[in-house]
């Protein structure tokens, strides 16, 4: 209780020397507001609420000339509300429980496939490009929420910092696209759906499987945290064989 009072003593003193700074956490809600109604209204995948926002916000940001420094203080409420609302994931998982527990082992065998391929194609594409491997421990946990993503990338040498852009863009991309491509590809298994999801975008992909659906939510959230869990606990082993078939 204590941190709050001084972390909000601390946002309204630098809000009274910067008062643009007042109007990120309103501003910021007001536009999400505007891009649910606008993806209600038109039905279009790839008008996800959360891109509208992020882009609205990087074009406002670039156009004002307004300093990102002043824009992250004045949202600091919105970042606490979001991780705490990650826990919110865990009530489909709850409702849910009796069903997942029949499926414990294509669920895991599921996300274990998920990590390797993940790691595999970070591999594979940092190659091909001729990058430093570093750059491979940067993205391969892409997939996973962003904590665990850019823990796992600090302990294998990469970079934390590209990898937190990484894993944002990797839940938008799972959010937008996700469902579109299986039904494309005519994966109509709701708990299927709810595992790919979760396992490949992460929290980002798991609020639209919820928004789909109670399974499709119970099993993405599943999916997300035995993907976060198995990634912590293999990283290094799975490094190890990417760098033995690197020769390295």
């Amino acid at each position: 209780m204590t941190d709050i009072t001084a972390a909000l003593s601390e946002l309204l003193e630098a809000a009274a020397a910067h008062p643009v700074m007042l109007a990120a956490t309103p501003g910021t809600v007001l536009l999400y507001l505007l891009a649910v109604r606008l993806h209600k209204k038109l039905r279009l995948g790839l008008l996800n609420p959360l891109l509208l926002t992020m882009l609205a916000l990087i074009a406002v940001i670039l156009v004002s000339g307004i300093e990102y420094g002043e824009y992250q203080k004045g949202s600091t409420p919105l970042s606490f509300l979001a991780e705490t609302a990650i826990v919110s994931l865990a009530l489909p998982l709850y409702q849910k429980w009796p069903i997942i527990k029949k499926y414990a082992l294509p669920v895991v065998l599921g996300s274990v496939i998920s990590i390797l391929i993940s790691f595999l194609t970070a591999f594979i594409v940092v190659k091909c490009f001729g990058l430093d491997h570093r750059y491979t421990a940067t993205v391969a946990a892409r997939s996973v929420t962003m904590p665990i993503a850019m823990d796992v990338a600090e302990r294998l040498s990469g970079f934390p910092a590209i990898t937190a852009s990484v894993v944002c863009l990797a839940g938008i991309a799972g959010a937008v696209l996700g469902f579109p491509l299986l039904r494309l590809f005519r994966i109509r298994d709701r708990r299927a759906m709810g595992i790919a999801i979760g396992a490949c975008s992460h929290a980002v992909g798991t609020s639209e499987a919820a928004r789909h659906g109670i399974t499709e939510g119970a099993f993405s959230s599943l999916g997300l945290i035995l993907c976060g869990i198995l990634t912590t606990l293999t990283c290094g082993f799975v490094w190890q064989g990417l760098m033995w078939l690197a020769g390295e």
